[in-house]
């Protein structure tokens, strides 16, 4: 009887350490989507400093000020799938940036910090002169060297279409094994910076 009580108790540990093993993992996506989630709301185009203050605390990012410019940044990494070596570092980052005690942009990347070094972003535009906006509602920027990138950037004048470019970040890789480089990290968004063949 005891020998069973010790078994039972030891495969309820073992799975107890599984699914503690297994919410580690998928926190880092779970996380960067609720992220995702709360910047592709309407309300950011009001907001001032203390709701991105609130915002980075919730998410415990940084939240720093230098005269009338303000900067948040909030990181979310695969630590345990990299630790483990199961995949390459990855990191999504969040900088948020308000002037003036205004909402003046925010990027949301995600990094392979692996040798791959590829990188997406999306970039929007609260103020026309953040990022040189002032003349283009819409920009693809692309790198090929040995840190490979795609950069999408918008601003309110942008259609709704360009707007959700962020969902097509795909989160996922934060909590995959194997992580993600280069297209996997949004594949929708690298195509954009593949040129269009011209016709005869």
């Amino acid at each position: 009887m005891k020998k069973q009580i010790f078994g039972l108790t030891c495969i309820l540990l073992l799975a107890s350490l599984v699914v503690l093993i297994c919410n580690r993992i998928k926190a880092p996506y779970r996380n960067a989507e609720r992220i995702s989630k709360e910047l592709r709301s309407s309300a950011w185009l009001n907001a001032n400093n203390e709701v991105v203050k609130t915002f980075s605390h919730d998410f415990g990012g940084t939240f720093d000020c230098k005269n009338e410019l303000c900067e948040t940044e909030i990181h979310e990494k695969n630590s345990l799938l990299s630790f483990l070596k199961l995949a390459p570092p990855m990191d999504f980052r969040v900088l948020m940036h308000t002037s003036d005690n205004k909402m003046r942009d925010y990027s949301v990347t995600l990094r392979n910090n692996g040798q791959s070094g590829s990188s997406v972003w999306f970039v929007k535009a609260f103020d026309r002169a953040a990022f040189d906006m002032e003349n283009e509602a819409f920009r693809v920027s692309a790198g090929d060297g040995r840190a490979p990138f795609v950069m999408v950037a918008v601003n309110l004048s942008a259609p709704d279409e360009q707007q959700i470019l962020i969902q097509k970040i795909d989160l996922r890789c934060l909590s995959r094994m194997g992580g993600c480089t280069g297209q996997q990290l949004g594949p929708d968004i690298w195509r954009l910076a593949i040129p269009v063949p011209r016709q005869n």
